[in-house]
């Protein structure tokens, strides 16, 4: 993380130490953070913080928000815990930045507006973008706000012991009275790590809920891949051709992200929303995910594991067996709010229609967010190997991989949707 273009400016025959600083704490693209009360650490290799003059936390939609130097603190209580002494090289001091609350789900820039250190010819100021970071999901107590304050209780009695089948079948209840806006615009980040290196994109998506049809935007807004050469050459192996990458060049794994916030492995029907304007018809993509099938209780034996603490509620913890196509009903573990009926988590046997995806073990996160149900997460400890000689691309594997879904928005209309890919990717889950 550096200063902006702007410093190019600075007389180059003046050589000034300009500070450095860096976001410590949360760690680079984290995506726990908490939005409430968030602990954010920042470190400079400078005296003190003087020469900063302002403080922005940036999300990738909205609003940003600005900070004056006063709310940076360096007393010792507040950077209690952290041991972080060199920055650079350099010894390091640290700074808090005291916020109270951010938005849940949403990807921030760390961005600080610094003074120059009187060099010749340079601007006044420069901007430093000093680290970026996700904030969790909202749980259970944003949701309902008659719960905001304190944790709910462990069930008693018959609800402590409820039959499995019933929960099930209660939690699909709930979930097709859920009602959405006719479009949500969200971030889809893809994290793993792939040759021994870690392998992060993110891109823009929408998608119109009278059908749960998923765009996305063809070029990621952040990227740890290297661009690829446009001309490669071509070689013939057993009959199969291949076209070798240009070096640093890390394809997605499965192609454009095109998943939805909506997905719910066949637990609620589709197309329910709220009466909004008419709007433009976009094209679907060739590929459908599985999940236009509709689950029922008699799909799946459904036993009660036990009655569990979950973040700050208390879950049911559901085993599911499926009673046919277990290719096609994958869903076999639930945690469901015992007292809503939400389903909060859930470990489905695979994802995407096909491929590597569709065949180990993911775990699946839902949050609330403005009253909507909505995916935040899937994940996978696998090891992941895609392309090959039958796709005719090079084989790589992918140690680990995480789709996390964050900074939803709800517009009115859907612009500039023909910027958005609509062409057939594995990554198709809506």
């Amino acid at each position: 993380m550096g200063p902006s273009p702007a410093a190019a400016d600075c007389n180059p025959s003046f050589v000034v130490p300009q500070p450095l600083y860096r976001v410590v704490t949360p760690e680079q693209d984290a995506d726990d953070v908490s939005f409430r009360n968030p602990h954010i650490i920042v470190a400079t290799d400078a005296a003190d913080f003087s020469s900063v003059e302002r403080i922005s936390l940036i999300p990738e939609s909205g609003k940003p928000l600005d900070l004056s130097p006063s709310e940076l603190s360096t007393k010792p209580q507040d950077l209690r815990g952290i041991e972080f002494t060199s920055l650079y090289g350099h010894p390091a001091t640290l700074g808090a930045v005291r916020v109270k609350s951010l938005a849940p789900s949403t990807e921030y820039e760390v961005v600080l507006i610094v003074r120059t250190a009187q060099a010749p010819g340079c601007p006044p100021a420069l901007t430093e973008h000093v680290g970026r970071f996700t904030t969790e999901a909202q749980t259970a107590l944003e949701a309902y706000g008659d719960f905001a304050d304190t944790p709910d209780s462990a069930p008693t009695g018959d609800a402590a012991t409820m039959n499995g089948q019933l929960v099930f079948q209660k939690s699909r209840e709930v979930l097709r009275t859920v009602r959405y806006p006719s479009f949500i615009a969200y971030i889809v980040h893809v994290r793993s790590n792939t040759g021994g290196k870690p392998f992060l994109e993110s891109y823009h998506s929408i998608v119109r809920t009278q059908d749960d049809i998923v765009l996305t935007h063809k070029t990621p807004i952040e990227t740890t891949s290297k661009p690829d050469a446009p001309y490669g050459v071509r070689f013939e192996l057993l009959g199969y051709k291949i076209t070798p990458h240009s070096k640093g060049y890390q394809p997605e794994p499965f192609g454009i992200p095109q998943i939805s916030p909506l997905y719910s492995f066949g637990m609620r029907p589709i197309g329910e929303v709220l009466q909004m304007p008419p709007t433009p018809e976009p094209e679907p993509s060739d590929i459908r995910s599985l999940g236009r099938i509709e689950a029922v209780a008699q799909d799946y034996d459904v036993t009660l594991i036990g009655v569990e603490r979950y973040r700050v509620r208390w879950a049911y913890h559901l085993r599911l067996t499926p009673r046919q196509d277990p290719g096609v009903y994958r869903l076999r573990e639930m945690f469901v709010d015992t007292q809503t009926f939400v389903p909060w988590e859930i470990v489905s046997a695979g994802i995407f229609p096909n491929g590597a995806a569709s065949k180990v073990p993911w775990n699946v996160h839902y949050t609330i967010s403005n009253g909507y149900w909505l995916m935040t997460q899937e994940s996978t400890q696998a090891t992941l190997r895609v392309g090959g000689m039958m796709k005719a691309t090079t084989s790589r594997s992918y140690d680990g991989l995480t789709y996390a879904l964050s900074d939803f928005q709800y517009p009115k209309d859907m612009q500039d949707f023909s910027f958005f890919d609509t062409s057939a990717s594995e990554a198709a889950e809506y």
